[in-house]
């Protein structure tokens, strides 16, 4: 009699709010609105011989009236890896040469002033252009402070910038599209 007088005491501890217990789920954080960001996409080589890459010039801009946080593409953003995640149409390949990421380093994640462009670098991959002819080409970037990372990391990520990424802008933003011609 006790020992149930005692379960029962213990249980109704543990649903006391406070004590441990899951009480449901937690409210929700309160989220900045999307950033008002765009995409231009320009085809560097807008006419490639079949087997060669096409090579891009890819900027950011922000369109908003507000400084906007942002991370910039990495080693690994182009796999869906890290955050910004890029996204080509036709799509890439999905082969990846190893499991390493670069470790974040604190220039990854820059604030960008209303109106600013900034040319987008490496890491963003490109499409994978099959057969002759024309072939119109987009690119999506979409940055989730909230990714999970995957990879194994080369080195630690630097802990300022992995701050600084998870209180980043949330967007997705879709280029313009581009043509580009492959030929023989």
């Amino acid at each position: 009699m006790a020992r149930s007088l005692l379960v029962v005491v213990i249980v109704a501890l543990m649903a006391a709010p406070g004590c441990g217990c899951d009480n449901g789920p937690a409210p929700a954080a309160a989220s900045a609105p999307e950033a008002r960001m765009a995409l231009e996409l320009r085809a560097d080589t807008p006419t490639v011989k079949a087997g060669e890459g096409p090579r891009f010039s890819v900027f950011l801009v922000n369109r908003g009236a507000e400084p906007v946080t942002v991370v910039l593409p990495g080693d690994g953003s182009d796999m869906a890896w890290r955050t910004p995640i890029a996204r080509w149409s036709p799509p890439q390949s999905d082969m990846r040469k190893c499991g390493n990421v670069n470790a974040l380093r604190a220039d990854e994640v820059v604030t960008m002033v209303p109106g600013e462009r900034r040319q987008l670098g490496a890491w963003l991959g490109e499409p994978i252009l099959n057969g002759k002819g024309k072939h119109k080409v987009s690119l999506e970037l979409e940055n989730d402070p909230d990714f999970q990372w995957k990879g194994v990391p080369l080195g630690e990520h630097d802990a300022a910038a992995m701050a600084r990424v998870r209180a980043s802008a949330r967007f997705k933003v879709v280029s313009n599209v581009v043509e580009v011609e492959v030929t023989e």
